[in-house]
């Protein structure tokens, strides 16, 4: 055998590259959502004066589908038998309930000055 002539026997080995897998986050990770406050009814209506005595016949209006306590609805959090409410959005809708102006009277400016 002629040494100019000679094949190495060996095989070249190839190595495939291999695509780095980043690690993936959860949307939530990323962009978490504000904190969650939740409150009982009672802690709501101390902090609430204003509406004490009131809150619950709103939650039952906003459970049977009153379009008008829809906002209350979307705070309403239901853990078993519990009732909790969720305070900041609850707040921000209160706050833009009350921005709406007041309805005009009923009544007319005659009926007033005779009454």
């Amino acid at each position: 055998m002629n040494a100019t002539t000679a094949v190495p026997t060996t095989t070249v080995v190839v190595e495939k590259v291999r695509r780095v897998v980043k690690p993936r986050r959860h949307f939530l990770e990323i962009n978490p959502p504000p904190p969650l406050r939740a409150y009982t009814v009672d802690q709501i209506e101390a902090e609430h004066p204003g509406i004490k005595g009131r809150l619950r016949q709103w939650i039952k209006r906003a459970d049977s589908g009153d379009p008008d306590f829809r906002w209350l609805a979307l705070c309403v959090i239901r853990v078993a038998r519990s009732v909790l409410i969720d305070e900041i959005r609850f707040r921000d809708s209160l706050y833009q309930r009350t921005a709406i102006p007041a309805a005009p009277s009923r009544r007319s400016t005659t009926d007033k000055a005779t009454a």
